[in-house]
């Protein structure tokens, strides 16, 4: 064989493995999520697909909805195939705690950007007014429980003991505000606006400035988390994953008028309620990934002895 003919078939070799890692770069992967059935996630989740964020990052993500209450265990136990899904970062590292699972965090969903609505005429106006009142407030369970204890506790105050608290679904908790069997409730946008927009309503207090005051950085609330084993074999779909939310997220905070496409959605009535959460809205979603942040949570976590130590492996994909 000449060298003429050898370099001929040198230059075809590297074509076709130049083409097959092109194509292998390039091809669209699917990656099944756990959803939760609330409109937060599902404005994120929209955006998400209805400006192809997945396809430029060569992603087609397909969604699993559930309640709030199923979504991390669906991703515990792969349920209808789910890959990935939103967890609250304490309750990420009493499962890895326990043992029996491995799962690791990667990229951010949600801020906690929660706050103390309580009505207009109510003789509450500071956080420590609240000492003694009746709130209502997410099953024990919950991010949001989860969140609240964790900023009280930096504030100096124990959610247990001194409030009186009654647990329940959103909707119950703002009809317990609105009967008055609750002095006060916590919410988040979008359905805070709600309330605040009528101006029979008012906030208090953000748990968002409690915590930024003591970690100098926002407080996570849910990140997008697999099973250990799973990034490990995905690394490429872990990368595009993080870009993904990232990408969308940055959208919405820098194109808040994105919100009045999803008006339904949002539940989005009035002039006034678009001009508020267009305000509102964007900030729940984290526009850089800050690992740092959730060590911070975990480690608050363990002091005040919600849970009872730090895994030993690092359970935040830096």
């Amino acid at each position: 064989m000449t060298k003429k003919y050898k370099l001929i078939i040198l230059i075809i070799v590297a074509a076709v493995v130049g083409v097959y890692f092109y194509r292998s770069a390039t091809r669209i992967e699917t990656v099944r999520v756990s959803g939760a059935e609330a409109a937060n996630f599902k404005f994120l989740f929209s955006v998400i697909k209805d400006k192809k964020f997945d396809k430029k990052n060569n992603l087609n993500l397909e969604f699993v909805w559930s309640n709030p209450g199923e979504v991390e265990r669906k991703l515990v136990a792969k349920e209808e195939g789910v890959e990935v899904g939103p967890y609250n970062p304490i309750s990420l590292a009493e499962t890895n705690l326990k043992g029996e699972q491995q799962l690791r965090s990667f990229a951010p969903i949600l801020y906690t950007y929660y706050h103390f609505i309580v009505k207009a005429d109510s003789p509450f106006h500071t956080l420590e007014d609240l000492r003694g009142a009746k709130i209502a407030t997410r099953p024990k369970l919950s991010a949001a429980y989860k969140s609240l204890a964790i900023a009280l506790k930096i504030a100096g105050m124990d959610l247990e003991n001194d409030f009186k608290l009654t647990f329940g679904s959103i909707p119950e908790n703002v009809k317990a505000l609105t009967t008055g069997e609750a002095d006060a409730t916590l919410m988040s946008p979008p359905e805070s606006v709600g309330l605040l927009v009528t101006g029979k309503y008012r906030q208090i207090a953000e748990l968002e400035n409690i915590w930024e005051k003591a970690a100098g950085a926002s407080m996570p609330l849910v990140s997008l988390t697999a099973h250990k084993s799973w990034i490990e074999q995905n690394p490429r779909k872990v990368k595009r994953l993080r870009k993904t939310i990232l990408d969308a997220a940055t959208f919405i905070r820098e194109n808040p008028q994105v919100v009045e496409e999803y008006k339904d959605l949002l539940n989005i009535q009035t002039d006034a309620t678009l001009k508020l959460m267009k305000e509102s809205l964007p900030l729940s979603y984290p526009a850089s990934w800050n690992d740092e942040a959730h060590h911070f949570a975990i480690t608050k976590a363990m002091e005040f002895g919600i849970i009872k130590s730090i895994p030993h492996e690092d359970i935040f994909i830096h």
